[in-house]
């Protein structure tokens, strides 16, 4: 009895050694292949990426979802050395590539967020795009879904 529960430790602290090593080589190449992105698809739709309108910056964080009922979402968390010009630059970038402004930026913090959105290319779908940040992060979270959105 002994000896076989031994082995099934043994099993298992294996499992888990190689579980920590194949996250430690994906998470660094995700993070990576992220940076360098220029644009957010969701297949024929195309956001353009913050990178790719403030330079590259380091990419903290990454995830994707999707629901049952076709939502996909998207985020990816950026560290920043001059928030109010990123912001300014990538809400630039996104006004040019069409995004209406659904919740007005809340300037008077350091803390804060806004949201955009834009049809998609795929008939009564729209996406929307958070964006929040502190003094040091900026986040962008990109939701596909069900909608409509009608300029003012």
């Amino acid at each position: 009895m002994k000896k076989s529960l031994k082995i099934i430790l043994a099993i298992i602290v294996l499992i888990v050694v190689i579980l920590g090593v194949m996250f430690l080589i994906v998470l660094p190449a995700t993070l990576n292949s992220a940076a360098k992105l220029q644009t957010y698809d969701f297949g024929s739709d195309k956001v353009p990426s913050f990178n790719s309108a403030v330079g590259e910056r380091k990419v903290t964080g990454v995830g994707s979802s999707s629901s049952a009922s076709g939502t996909q979402q998207k985020d990816y968390t950026y560290e920043t050395q001059s928030r109010d010009d990123d912001l300014d630059a990538y809400f630039n970038a996104l006004k040019a590539a069409g995004f209406l402004v659904l919740k007005p930026m809340d300037g008077n913090t350091l803390k804060g967020s806004m949201q955009l959105g834009i049809a998609s290319a795929d008939e009564g779908k729209i996406i929307l795009l958070e964006l929040s940040w502190d003094s040091a992060r900026i986040s962008v979270v990109l939701t596909k879904g069900d909608g409509t959105i009608t300029p003012n």
